[in-house]
């Protein structure tokens, strides 16, 4: 799942862009895109991961939450989630030993 602060035109460009130049697309990265603009919340907002929950029929406890927002990460973190702080050029590898 993705849960994204964005726009229609930042989400369109950049996932062109990000995706595109590694030969993929979104779709086949994520089975469903929960984007603000679209829910009408925004992270950190506990509200918009409440929405995600309840969407998903998930608990907190069951989900590991990636973000580059210190602050997404300390709701998400407060709120039961498994987190994990994404620095710029970050390596995800440890994605594969999960």
């Amino acid at each position: 799942l993705m849960l994204s602060n964005t726009n229609p035109v930042h989400i369109e460009r950049s996932a062109a862009i990000a995706f595109g130049a590694h030969g993929t697309s979104i779709e086949n990265l994520f089975d469903r895109c929960y984007l603000s603009y679209q829910i009408g919340l925004t992270k950190p907002d506990p509200a918009i991961f409440e929405y995600l929950l309840k969407e998903e029929g998930l608990n907190a406890e069951e989900c590991l939450f990636l973000d580059d927002g210190l602050k997404n990460i300390q709701t998400a973190s407060a709120m039961g989630f498994q987190t994990r702080l994404v620095e710029p050029e970050a390596s995800l590898d440890f994605l594969l030993q999960l």
